[in-house]
């Protein structure tokens, strides 16, 4: 537990263990480098000018359930510059507008030679005023169409799937909590996934796949 402010690197790490609990990263231009080693993050700030978090490597990093605040001023709240996954979720990136958040994470969608970084669902501070906004009204046909497809409507989720795969599909609402989970297995071509009635909003559904993922916002109209 300890605060750091005003450097250019608040904490270097090359080989060896870093546990960082409740602490504070304040007013640095990177947060935490790791280039080796072990690192465990958990319920510290981090305010940087370029990068909060930048992964040049490592043995192991531990930020599932961290309670972070990564809070960049400009440049990005994680850079993942390894081929490894990092999951990272139930952390705070300053907002729940999650296409502002994808924006603070440098990963997979923005070079496939990088790992994905597995951010959803987020950590919201108990003093974050948090507003869903843009919902819209319709009647109980209406769907919308998130870039080609999933497509989520009234009763059901449809997936166009190529070639045969076991996907994890979960949908979680704007807060992060999860409203519906499954597995389709083996399954090729299209999918209907019946859910259990969800009130119209947004929700966020997360599909992995032989490693991969895919995330999108949907707008549920009723």
């Amino acid at each position: 537990k300890s605060e750091i402010r005003d450097a250019l690197c608040g904490l270097y790490i090359e080989g060896g263990e870093a546990e960082i609990k409740k602490s504070k990263i304040l007013n640095v231009k990177t947060g935490v480098y790791i280039r080796d080693g072990e690192l465990e993050l958990k319920k510290t700030e981090v305010k940087s000018y370029d990068f909060s978090l930048f992964i040049d490597g490592f043995e192991e990093i531990e930020l599932k359930e961290g309670k972070n605040s990564f809070l960049p001023y400009a440049g990005y709240a994680i850079y993942n510059n390894t081929s490894f996954e990092i999951d990272a979720e139930r952390n705070y990136f300053g907002t729940s507008d999650i296409d502002s958040v994808e924006k603070l994470i440098y990963h997979y969608p923005d070079d496939s030679t990088k790992g994905f970084v597995d951010y959803i669902p987020l950590w919201i501070p108990d003093s974050e005023d948090v507003r869903v906004s843009g919902i819209q009204s319709g009647n109980s046909e209406s769907v919308q169409k998130i870039i080609s497809i999933p497509v989520i409507q009234f009763k059901g989720l449809n997936l166009l799937i190529k070639g045969y795969s076991d996907i994890k599909l979960d949908v979680y609402r704007i807060t992060g909590e999860k409203v519906f989970s499954d597995k389709i297995n083996n399954k090729k071509g299209f999918f209907k996934c019946r859910i259990k009635k969800l009130p119209a909003g947004i929700y966020f559904v997360n599909l992995k796949s032989d490693g991969k993922h895919i995330k999108r916002k949907i707008i549920l109209l009723k």
